[in-house]
């Protein structure tokens, strides 16, 4: 994901150093919100979700753990990068902060190439999720194509057809949004190319049996991609 394309979520309490880190992001061509406090910073991710995620610790109201427990309560907001930027080093604070699932911590004060550099990398990590789901896939529509072209024509060859087409009415919705709820996506991608290799071209019985959870699976990947892309549209016409 390009820079320009990226859209960063600042939170500090301290103006100062929040309008520094706005300026240096905006001179590397990121897109920037920001927030003073973790509950201005909840009401603006429910009108629009950032790409990253840059959080101060210490903050009146809502420190910056607090606000992070909040926001992993949003099931769009699970896979978001979120990195603490703080004046608190010792490896407590640290942990804690990672046991909370931040992808990583910046202690102040930080250089502009560390700050730079940590936003790229997170955001690397999450062209690399979406390449892999991708893949996922692509090796998926593969094995289906070999495992259908191996069946006579039958019931089975129809219900693999019907499969077939769920999952490529999937592929649009997956490509763009499934890197945010990777974790969900992973199982039922993983179900269907594991029982696509168990099908049997002289067991009718067994790929009967295959197909009905190779449809169970599929079901509930559509059911992912259909909450995920009902719940980034709603808050985009929210947004409007």
């Amino acid at each position: 994901m390009k820079s320009n394309e990226t859209t960063v979520l600042v939170i500090d309490d301290e103006k100062n150093l929040l309008d520094s880190i706005i300026d240096l992001l905006e001179i590397n061509d990121f897109n920037v919100l920001a927030a003073q406090g973790g509950l201005e910073a909840l009401e603006m991710i429910e009108n629009r979700m950032p790409d990253i995620i840059l959080c101060d610790i210490m903050m009146p109201q809502m420190n910056g753990y607090i606000f992070l427990q909040e926001l992993r309560k949003n099931p769009l907001a699970v896979g978001v990068p979120f990195i603490f930027l703080s004046a608190k080093s010792d490896k407590q604070d640290i942990r804690r902060g990672m046991d909370l699932m931040a992808d990583d911590y910046l202690t102040k004060p930080f250089t502009h190439e560390e700050l730079i550099s940590s936003i790229t990398a997170r955001m690397a990590r999450i062209d690399v999720l979406k390449r892999e789901i991708m893949m996922f896939m692509q090796n998926i529509n593969h094995s289906i194509e070999t495992v259908h072209s191996n069946l006579t024509s039958s019931p089975i060859s129809n219900e693999l057809e019907t499969v077939k087409a769920m999952l490529k009415s999937q592929n649009e919705a997956i490509e763009k949004y499934c890197h945010i709820n990777s974790h969900k996506v992973r199982g039922p991608l993983c179900r269907i190319m594991g029982l696509l290799e168990l099908f049997n071209e002289q067991d009718s019985g067994y790929n009967k049996e295959i197909l009905t959870h190779l449809k169970t699976s599929a079901s509930d990947l559509d059911k992912i991609t259909k909450e995920i892309s009902y719940a980034i549209s709603t808050t985009t016409r929210t947004s409007a």
